[in-house]
């Protein structure tokens, strides 16, 4: 039998070491630097109110994978949730930047497809750029995403 060290009892190295030990072919031995596996997905029971806290912060696990769907649920239930983030500044609730919700509370007013078109500068922004719609402007601004 082969002997595989597995760095981190995180999601990756739990996902590793698992599929591994699935096959019986080797001795798996995970390496945690933590006090505990998981992660940054680690969450502790308050022993107060028997809710459960995110030691590192929220984690929110999200695919629309459905292989991968169907893996992660033969370990626990997942329960739907909705992302919903929020920043309050001078007393104003705001929609993060980049949706449609911040802009139409920024310029008060409806942002609708094609809104935007010939917009040269945003405002807080050194970065010029023409665009024919918002998505376009926001796309500009952002520069190209990793594929």
């Amino acid at each position: 039998m082969k002997r595989i060290a597995v760095a981190g009892a995180g999601l990756s190295g739990a996902v590793i070491a698992h599929e591994l030990a699935l096959t019986g072919e080797y001795e798996i031995e995970v390496f945690e630097a933590r006090s505990h596996v998981a992660g940054n997905c680690h969450a502790v029971r308050d022993s107060e109110t028997g809710i459960m806290i995110h030691q590192y912060g929220p984690h929110i696990f999200h695919t629309s994978n459905e292989r991968v769907w169907k893996y992660i649920q033969q370990f626990d239930e997942f329960m739907p949730f909705t992302n919903r983030v929020k920043a309050i500044t001078q007393g104003r609730v705001y929609s993060p930047a980049g949706q449609l919700a911040h802009h139409q509370s920024v310029f008060w007013q409806d942002v609708l497809p094609g809104a935007g078109a010939g917009i040269s500068r945003i405002p807080g922004r050194h970065h010029h750029c023409r665009a024919e719609d918002l998505r376009g402007a926001g796309a500009a601004l952002r520069g190209p995403r990793a594929v």
